[in-house]
């Protein structure tokens, strides 16, 4: 991981400068699994020990929140570190996803029409009132 933010914040230092007279931000968006809350399925207590795989699946799905968090952190250091605007959509994603599914349908690493919809319209929200959503790491 230490190498990819390395590239990343090289590459972001070169972008802003090649293209000087234009305002750089980046956007954080959560991976599907930072979106979802992921819950096993209710049932008989012997059912639950197999299906979490001895606490494994917790263990597995909580490693996965501190890393999406650590990402999303370390990326917002390396844009303050620079002066660019850094703007997290993970509230808006996880506030979406409780009520609907916004990744595709055939293809679950992606977002789905209106995953695609939300996001567009957050940057548009950005632009005119950056103060409306979330411009920094959330984590919840």
């Amino acid at each position: 991981m230490k190498l990819s933010f390395y590239v990343f914040e090289q590459s972001l230092q070169y972008l802003s400068e090649f293209f000087n007279k234009s305002e750089v931000i980046v956007i954080h968006i959560p991976s599907p699994l930072s979106v979802y809350k992921l819950v096993l399925p209710k049932g008989h207590f012997f059912l639950q020990k197999i299906l979490s795989q001895k606490g494994k699946y917790e263990t597995r799905l909580k490693k996965i929140k501190n890393v999406g968090n650590a990402t999303c952190l370390e990326i917002e250091r390396i844009t303050n570190k620079q002066n660019i605007k850094f703007l997290d959509i993970t509230h808006a994603f996880k506030n979406a996803g409780k009520k609907k599914i916004i990744h595709g349908q055939l293809d679950f690493n992606h977002l789905g029409k209106s995953g695609y919809a939300l996001l567009s319209d957050l940057i548009i929200q950005s632009f005119f009132n950056g103060d409306s959503i979330q411009l920094g790491c959330y984590s919840s």
